[in-house]
Formats: structure tokens, sequence, C-alpha cells
């Protein structure tokens, strides 16, 4: 489950200039690939990692933006990705923040799959045995109500 973790990278842009980097564990993985080279296609990446397009695009979007340039992309602001196009470390890239979130907001209103709604089915219908445990420890407490009255 890649897709539920985060890290902290520690870079090194030049020797005095030092970021740390906030990441999914998608992110990290494209990071790491910028160690040995500074110029990647999506491409091979999508060959070194067995990631989707989904997932690379997504991890990309956060990490490519003019808000928060790491790496530069070939087609510039263009919003769609394509499989040619190449992803550059930018080396000029500063910040005033030594800690960067690179991390993507959180999506709102998504489509559920059939799954999650059964699974969201389910956990609200534990919790309404626990809620109603809860009243009743609250009232015998209290005293207000018999058991026999609720």
């Amino acid at each position: 489950m890649l897709n539920l973790g985060d890290a902290e990278i520690l870079t090194k842009y030049t020797t005095k200039t030092t970021f740390i980097f906030h990441v999914t564990s998608y992110q990290m993985s494209i990071c790491l690939l910028f160690e040995d080279r500074d110029t990647i296609t999506i491409e091979e990446i999508k060959a070194l990692l067995n990631m989707t397009d989904n997932e690379i695009y997504a991890s990309l979007q956060n990490i490519c933006t003019t808000k928060l340039p790491i790496f530069s992309r070939e087609n510039g602001a263009e919003e769609d990705f394509t499989d040619s196009e190449k992803i550059t470390l930018n080396l000029k890239f500063t910040s005033n923040m030594k800690k960067i979130n690179c991390r993507p907001s959180k999506v709102k209103g998504g489509k559920k799959t059939d799954e999650e709604k059964a699974v969201e089915k389910d956990v609200l219908k534990e919790r309404e045995f626990l809620i109603d445990a809860a009243i009743i420890r609250v009232m015998k407490s209290r005293r207000a109500l018999l058991y026999n009255d609720i």
C-alpha cells in the first residue's frame, strides 16, 4: 500500500542550501530516480517503477507546479502529461522554508467504488451500536432513565 505512506527527504541542492521535502511514497520513489541523472522521461519512470499512468501523473502534479517547481517540465504549464515528456531536476529551486510539504491535498467528494460504499455502510452500522451503548451507559450512570424505560 504505497499510496498510504509518506516520507521526508533531506536534499542538498548546493553546499549551503538544504531542504526537507515531505512527500508521498510514490513521489519519493520518483525523486530517488534523480540521484544519478538530471532528466528522465515519463516513459522511463513507468518502466523503472512499474506504476500506472494515474499514479505517476498524480505524483508529479504537485512537484512540477509553478508554485513548487522542484522539477521542471519540458511542456511547461500544460496540464496533461505525455509519455515522451521530459522531467528535469530544477537546480535553481529556492524557497524561504526549510521544510516543504509536497503531498497532494485530499480530494473531497470523489467517486466511491461499490467496495468502499459497502465498507462505509458496515462502519456506520457498527458505530450505531457503539453510540447506543455509550448513551445507555451515560444514562445509567446519571440514573436518568431505567433500562426498561429506554
